[in-house]
């Protein structure tokens, strides 16, 4: 577990690469993550997550994806 944890923090493991693991700078930010996949031979967006803080002090984690619906992933209060 991080010691300091901001709203979000994230732990990114990848095969065959180091580990990142990194959260927003100050207590009030939150956090975008763009996904890419390969798709017959080109790269597409498959989709973007987003870690918000909103006026009411609740914070979501919610999944944009590529041409769909946005889904809320988490929300919680501060």
């Amino acid at each position: 577990m991080p010691r300091n944890v901001r709203n979000f923090w994230i732990d990114l493991n990848v095969d065959g690469r180091s580990n990142i693991a990194t959260g927003p700078k100050c207590s009030g930010g939150g956090f975008t993550q763009t996904v890419y996949v390969r798709n017959n031979g080109e790269v597409h967006v498959a989709g973007t997550i987003r870690g918000e803080i909103h006026a009411d002090d609740t914070i979501t984690m919610v999944w944009h994806p590529r041409g769909g619906q946005p889904v809320v992933l988490s929300e919680t209060k501060r």
